[in-house]
């Protein structure tokens, strides 16, 4: 069975085009409000009812039943695209459905100023108040997807197709959506994977080489900031024939702030050699920015990068 997954920034039209889009292929939409109302309200406490439109983290909570939320959301979808094709709006689906070969993923996008337009418009906002609300609305969206299944929800390799609405109308964007995905039909080929680790809604799986780098990964999930675990390995050494003969693959990469990381609770003598190495790095690529850290300033680390950012609670600015 075919699926159609929509992910939009605010106010670009997005919500529109999945309604027309639903219409013009005779499919079912399903969006957020019909998951919470089908398959967690039931299965939700009553704070959890209240939380699940506010916060992110509280769909990684299990329900009454034992699974968490976003197992059942990512449940019941599948079970809906068993039973028939249909089309989906928001909820991570484009994660969820990605290995699908019958699925095609579109992100849907506008500039700021189409989209300042129409919040103020739609809403009767002042300019402010309609750039706060796209920022509010953006963040909550992105640290979802972030939370759920550890991916950024821009990342180009998630989508088929990104489209920006600007100067389009919702009748001319969903007849071209409707051509791509008759296209599609014809060689359904799920989307080549970027990430070589794979995603869950329980998290990334990841081996680390030491416990604490582990206890690091999961105090940068705390703060909603994004990671890549050993990415780049540097070449540090060559013999006379050009041969790499040291390399060095600092820990952590910190892509919001362009800094990687080095961990240690070593002794004095290997956190020396690291020293050592990160030196050496720095000479030979001048541009790249590192730092070492030790276990004891892990928080103070993440507090300062967090302050940073405007972070507090876990929120992502």
């Amino acid at each position: 069975m075919a699926v159609v997954t929509i992910s939009r920034e605010t106010c670009s039209f997005g919500d529109e085009l999945a309604k027309q889009l639903a219409l013009r292929l005779g499919w079912p939409l399903i969006t957020r409000e019909d998951a919470l109302e089908r398959w967690l309200y039931s299965v939700a406490a009553e704070p959890q009812q209240r939380l699940l439109q506010e916060s992110a983290k509280v769909y990684l909570h299990a329900s009454k039943q034992g699974d968490t939320f976003a197992e059942l959301i990512a449940l019941g979808l599948t079970q809906e695209a068993q039973k028939g094709s249909l089309v989906v709006l928001g909820m991570g689906a484009q994660v969820i459905f990605r290995d699908w070969p019958e699925a095609v993923h579109i992100r849907v996008v506008a500039s700021w100023d189409a989209r300042r337009r129409q919040a103020m418009k739609a809403f009767g906002l002042s300019e402010q108040e309609a750039e706060r609300m796209l920022r509010t609305s953006d963040r909550k969206h992105r640290r979802y997807v972030w939370e759920v299944f550890g991916r950024d929800w821009t990342e180009p390799d998630l989508y088929h197709l990104v489209i920006n609405s600007d100067g389009m109308s919702v009748e001319h964007g969903s007849f071209l959506l409707e051509h791509f995905i008759d296209l599609h039909k014809v060689d359904p080929q799920p989307l080549a994977r970027g990430d070589a680790n794979g995603s869950s809604i329980k998290g990334r799986p990841k081996e680390f080489a030491h416990p604490s780098e582990a206890e690091f990964a999961a105090l940068l999930d705390r703060y909603s900031l994004r990671w890549d675990y050993e990415p780049t390995t540097f070449p540090m050494e060559w013999d006379a024939e050009g041969n790499v003969t040291m390399a060095f693959s600092p820990d952590f990469y910190l892509p919001e702030f362009d800094t990687y990381i080095e961990l240690t609770i070593m002794k004095q003598a290997y956190a020396s050699i690291k020293k050592k190495k990160i030196r050496r790095l720095k000479e030979l690529y001048p541009h790249v920015n590192i730092r070492m850290v030790y276990k004891r300033d892990f928080h103070a680390l993440v507090e300062r990068f967090g302050l940073a950012k405007g972070i507090k609670g876990g929120d992502r600015s």
